[in-house]
């Protein structure tokens, strides 16, 4: 969503919401799903792929005993 914004000494009037663009991210998610691009012209958007299969995780415990070897 962008919303224009009109602001001086003591006031503050924010304007209509309006959609920039559709995603397929979870709004009712804890986690984060996209991020801003430094320059403010990108947006970085993290969403599941339709019909795409998750990937397995692996989880290596103990991880600094295998530099010994």
């Amino acid at each position: 969503m962008a919303v224009p914004v009109e602001s001086g000494e003591g006031f503050f009037r924010p304007g209509t919401p309006k959609v920039l663009f559709q995603t397929r991210i979870d709004t009712g998610s804890q986690i984060r799903d996209y991020d801003v691009t430094p320059d403010g012209q990108r947006f970085l958007l993290n969403q599941s792929l339709a019909g795409a299969a998750d990937a397995p995780i692996t989880i290596i415990v103990n991880w600094p005993r295998l530099l010994d070897k």
